[in-house]
């Protein structure tokens, strides 16, 4: 029974065996899937949205040059008020008085020169017929200027006199609205401090900041779209009137200003906007792929696509520029009508043979 036992063991060890030599192991080729796109040029530039706020054109916080006491607020705040237009005015009686005085004396100092005046012209002749001394005719001369040195000096002080009376009154430099009043009557107040914010709302702007890398695509003369959160459906158009040189250390963006050329009744200072460019792309090329096709090197900042051809990938380096609604812009790197790999790209190598998922 055991003898028969390890017969039938050899016998099978030796059939297997046999087995064994003519068996030939076929590893299976993996292919794998990937998705593709056919790069082609965008029809259009690509639109980019930033948000701002609305300005007025003109602007100006207004203060009395002398100090004194607010005698009189002529206006309130949102009233519309036209150039010139006298909105407050201080107690002018200290400068009337001044007024007065300085031209009592300039009237004395004018009298004056115009006695010394006489007197001189009077002993130059004496002098020329021999009837008096040269002593005598500098006299009158010294005495003259001296006169007429007085005179112009309170002339000089009669008119800072009347400016200074007439800066007791606080005139509209521009026609606008009053946006706020900073003091009310029988206030005192000094010279410089704000009194009203004047703003003229038929010249509208809107100020707001553009990155770094979209900066240099920005001119001045560009059309832009101008919305307003605010006021919905409302359709503004806008160039740019400044754009600025000097980053925003605050912000990391540049400044710049946008005019509005149809403003809107409604459209008040201080409202937020949204402000749309259409940019055209760097270096002209216009083509357009998916972020999803991108890799990156994380120690040399370098970006690559897997292109297709022939059944196969090849890593190939490309230059971006800016993001856009539907992918990111390649400024060098790839032509037109190329295949890239826009899913798979991290399972992928170099050269490997790649089917393309429907």
């Amino acid at each position: 029974m055991t003898h028969l036992f390890i017969a039938g063991v050899m016998a099978i060890s030796i059939l297997m065996a046999g087995c064994g030599k003519d068996e030939v192991v076929v590893e299976e080729e993996i292919i794998r899937p990937v998705k593709v796109i056919k790069v082609g040029v965008a029809d259009e530039g690509m639109e980019r949205t930033f948000s701002g706020t609305v300005r007025a054109g003109q602007k100006a916080s207004l203060a009395f040059r002398v100090g004194g006491k607010v005698e009189k607020i002529q206006v309130e705040v949102g009233e519309k008020v036209e150039k010139d237009q006298v909105l407050a005015q201080l107690d002018p009686h200290d400068h009337e008085l001044s007024v007065k005085n300085t031209e009592s004396n300039f009237k004395s100092a004018r009298a004056a020169y115009k006695n010394s005046e006489s007197s001189y012209q009077r002993n130059k002749r004496l002098y020329e017929n021999s009837n008096i001394s040269k002593a005598e005719l500098d006299q009158a001369e010294t005495q003259r200027n001296s006169d007429q040195a007085q005179e112009e000096a309170l002339a000089a002080q009669l008119e800072q006199a009347r400016n200074q009376l007439a800066y007791t009154m606080l005139k509209a430099p521009f026609s606008g609205f009053i946006s706020s009043k900073d003091v009310d009557k029988f206030e005192n107040v000094i010279s410089g401090q704000a009194i009203f914010t004047l703003v003229d709302p038929g010249e509208l702007k809107v100020n707001l900041g553009i990155p770094e890398g979209l900066i240099t695509r920005v001119r001045e003369g560009e059309a832009v779209s101008v919305k307003l959160e605010s006021i919905p459906g409302t359709e503004l158009t806008g160039v740019v009137s400044e754009v600025g040189v000097a980053i925003d250390a605050s912000t990391g963006t540049y400044p710049v200003t946008v005019k509005i050329s149809n403003p809107s009744v409604k459209m008040l200072p201080g409202m937020a906007a949204e402000v749309t460019f259409t940019f055209g792309f760097a270096g002209g090329t216009g083509l357009i792929v998916p972020t999803s096709a991108l890799l990156e090197d994380i120690q040399t900042g370098d970006r690559y696509l897997w292109i297709f051809s022939d059944g196969m990938v090849k890593k190939r380096q490309v230059r971006t520029g800016a993001l856009v609604t539907n992918g990111i812009e390649i400024i060098t790197g790839i032509k037109e009508g190329e295949i890239v790999v826009t899913a798979g790209v991290h399972r992928i190598e170099e050269g490997e043979k790649v089917r393309i998922l429907e």
